[in-house]
């Protein structure tokens, strides 16, 4: 029998094996139970881990005892990994690092403005029509760094690092709680 005619027979039988398996289905208590919370699959997760590390199925990895390189951590591509890497040693930053870096000073830039408004503006900012006018400025900037954010969230590789919009009503009300503490 030709090596071609062995396979065709292997796979006759495993599919014969399979489908009398599926005809004749192990007893309910034999067939194993499939979490359906995430509590059981946590639970079922961490009985699997501990399993391996009983088993020693842990012990002699590479790299144990080392700490870890966050930044391998974080890219899945070799090729980013690399140019990444060569960055770093080279004293750049990826691009949404330098943007993300740039949103914040731009940020803290804003609320500066208008923490000084907030107490040139005393005793009663609110009906004062300077503070009104500082209220329009934040405005107009809360919109553009709302743009450098999203084009920020677009180039971004990672979601947990994407930065929400922000509104001029928490602004605000950040501003107020903080100063009037004072």
């Amino acid at each position: 029998m030709s090596k071609t005619n062995l396979d065709i027979e292997k796979k006759v039988a495993e599919a014969r094996a399979r489908a009398e398996e599926y005809r004749n289905p192990a007893p309910a208590q034999e067939r194993q139970k499939r979490p359906k919370t995430m509590k059981e699959w946590r639970s079922l997760v961490e009985e699997r881990i501990q399993a391996a590390i009983d088993e020693g199925r842990f012990d002699n990895l590479p790299g144990q005892g080392k700490p870890l390189d966050r930044q391998r951590l974080i890219e899945t591509d070799p090729a980013m990994d690399l140019a990444n890497g060569l960055m770093k040693n080279n004293g750049f930053a990826p691009e949404w690092v330098d943007r993300d870096l740039l949103i914040r000073r731009d940020l803290e830039k804003v609320r500066e403005q208008l923490r000084s408004a907030w107490r040139f503006y005393q005793p009663d900012p609110e009906t004062n029509p300077g503070w009104q006018q500082a209220v329009k400025r934040l405005a107009a900037d809360l919109d553009k760094l709302n743009r450098q954010i999203d084009d920020y969230n677009l180039i971004v590789p990672i979601l947990s690092k994407q930065r929400i919009r922000l509104r001029l009503e928490d602004e605000l009300r950040l501003v107020r709680e903080e100063l009037s503490e004072i």
